[in-house]
C-alpha cells in the first residue's frame, strides 16, 4: 500500500507541471520595454517606381530619414560600430521597401558565399529584419540578404520561442557590392504579410553581421541575451497610413502528368488560403501537391521507434504557431500537434 504522503506528493508534482504546461512561455512572461523606451522610425510615403536593383539611385530614396545608428550587439554589447550602416524606408500602397547601405572601409573583405534561397546566411555578411505588423510584441517575420542577393525568411511566435524557417514568402530582394561596401534594396509586398487595417504603427528591427570580425550591429537592443526574433525588444515604425492587403486571397493550383511504360498519368488539385480576418485565415485544399516540397534530410533508424521530421509542406505551414503550447512546439518530446502524420500511408506486408 502507498502512504498517503507519497501520494500527495505525486498530486503536488502533477499540479506544478500542468500549470507550467499551461504558463506563458518564459520569453512572454518577460517584460519587454515600454513603447517610449524603443527606438523610433518613420517610413516615407512614395508614389514613384521602385525598382529592386541594389542601387538606391531613386530620388524617393534621398527623401526618407535615414534610422540609425546600429550599435555592436557582438563582440563589444553596445558599443559604437566598426562600420556605418545606413537605413531607410519607403512604402507605397502595395509594398513596404528597405534600403540599407552597408559601408566598408575594406570591401574586399566581405564575405558572401550562398547564392541559394533559404541557405544558412550567418556563415555571411548580411542584413537580417524583423517585422511585427500588428505590433503585438509576439508573432511577425523575419526576412534575411547576404551581400551577394540570397534570401531567407521565417515566421517568428509567441515572441521567438518559435521559429519556422520553412516558411517562404512572395518578396525580392537585390544586393550590389561596391568599393565602399554594399547595398540591400527589399521589396516586401503587403500581401505577403498579416495585419490590421488602419494599425500605422508596427514593430521593426534590423541588424547587420560583419562575418569577418565576428560583429554583429543591431538598431534595437543591442544586447547578447537578446536574439533579434524576440519581438518585445523590437523598436516602432510609424507612419503606415493607407496601405492595402488587397484580398487575402492566395490560389495555387498545380497539374502535372507523366508517360511510362504503363501508360500516362495526369493529377491535377489547388491549395486555396483566405484570410477572413486579419486574425483568421482559412486554407482548403484538392489533391494538394508536395513535389515542390524540400526532401527530408536522410536518416537511418536502428530503433523500434519513428523519426522526427520537421514539417516542411507550405499548405501545414499556414498559422502552425496556433498550435505551439507554453513553446512546447519547438521540442521533440511534446508536440501538441503533428501535421506530418497526416497523408501517410502505412506499409502492407508483401507490398
Amino acid at each position: 500500500m502507498v502512504p498517503v504522503e507519497i501520494r500527495r506528493v505525486r498530486l503536488v508534482s502533477l499540479l506544478a507541471t500542468v500549470a507550467l504546461l499551461n504558463g506563458p512561455p518564459a520569453a512572454a512572461r518577460q517584460p519587454g520595454r515600454s513603447g517610449s523606451d524603443s527606438p523610433v522610425a518613420a517610413a516615407r510615403r512614395t508614389t514613384g517606381t521602385i525598382r529592386v536593383d541594389g542601387r538606391l539611385d531613386e530620388t524617393a530614396w534621398q527623401s526618407a530619414d535615414p534610422i540609425g545608428p546600429l550599435r555592436q550587439r557582438e563582440p563589444i554589447e553596445n558599443a559604437e560600430a566598426s562600420e556605418q550602416t545606413s537605413v531607410r524606408v519607403l512604402y507605397t500602397d502595395d509594398a513596404l521597401y528597405i534600403g540599407v547601405v552597408c559601408g566598408d572601409r575594406s570591401a574586399r573583405g566581405i564575405i558572401s558565399t550562398q547564392l541559394t534561397r533559404d541557405a544558412n546566411l550567418d556563415v555571411d555578411d548580411r542584413i537580417t529584419i524583423v517585422l511585427d505588423p500588428f505590433y503585438d510584441h509576439r508573432n511577425g517575420f523575419f526576412f534575411q540578404v547576404n551581400a551577394a542577393g540570397a534570401r531567407a525568411d521565417g515566421q517568428v511566435a509567441n515572441n521567438s520561442e518559435t521559429l519556422t524557417r520553412d516558411w517562404d514568402g512572395i518578396w525580392n530582394a537585390a544586393a550590389r557590392i561596391s568599393d565602399d561596401g554594399w547595398i540591400a534594396e527589399i521589396e516586401i509586398p503587403f500581401k505577403t504579410l498579416r495585419f490590421k487595417p488602419g494599425q500605422s504603427v508596427w514593430g521593426f528591427n534590423i541588424e547587420r553581421q560583419i562575418k569577418r570580425r565576428q560583429e554583429i550591429d543591431r538598431w534595437a537592443a543591442p544586447r547578447q541575451n537578446i536574439w533579434i526574433g524576440n519581438l518585445a525588444e523590437a523598436g516602432r515604425l510609424e507612419g503606415l497610413d493607407g496601405i492595402r492587403q488587397g484580398r487575402g486571397l492566395d490560389v495555387r493550383p498545380y497539374l502535372s502528368g507523366g508517360e511510362g511504360n504503363s501508360g500516362s498519368e495526369l493529377a491535377g488539385g489547388v491549395d486555396i488560403f483566405q484570410n477572413i480576418t486579419p486574425n483568421l485565415n482559412t486554407a482548403v485544399t484538392v489533391n494538394t501537391d508536395f513535389a515542390e516540397t524540400e526532401a527530408d534530410i536522410r536518416q537511418v533508424n536502428l530503433t523500434r521507434f519513428p523519426l522526427f521530421f520537421p514539417e516542411k509542406r507550405t499548405f501545414f505551414l499556414e498559422g502552425s504557431g496556433v498550435f505551439d503550447v507554453a513553446g512546447l512546439a519547438n521540442t521533440t518530446d511534446i508536440r501538441p500537434f503533428f501535421s506530418r502524420r497526416i497523408g501517410l500511408v502505412e506499409s502492407v506486408a508483401g507490398d
